[in-house]
């Protein structure tokens, strides 16, 4: 099956509010400018900080690279949490 990347749209409970849901692939490499400016623009269209949840099950090295990148978007655009033990929830 190919990859791909998915955006999900859907009204959410509230009028005037949709929720959505993105999912897909981005490589380990991507430009810390672009991962700061892609989480900056959603924290500021959705009105709250973007939360990310990197597996501490999976190699350390991963974990390091982006923790690395995400330590350069503003505080006020994100919370970093940290989950052991991540089911893949991406796969279909």
């Amino acid at each position: 099956m190919a990859r791909h990347t998915r955006l999900r749209l859907r009204p959410a409970r509230e009028e005037g509010q949709t929720r959505f849901l993105l999912s897909g692939f981005l490589p380990d490499a991507l430009p810390r400018a672009a991962l700061h400016q892609l989480l900056s623009v959603v924290a500021y269209w959705s009105s709250e900080p973007i939360e990310a949840v990197l597996c501490a099950a999976d190699p350390a090295g991963f974990i390091e690279v982006w923790c690395d990148a995400l330590a350069d978007v503003p505080e006020r655009h994100l919370c970093v949490r940290f989950r052991y033990g991540c089911e893949d929830r991406f796969s279909e």
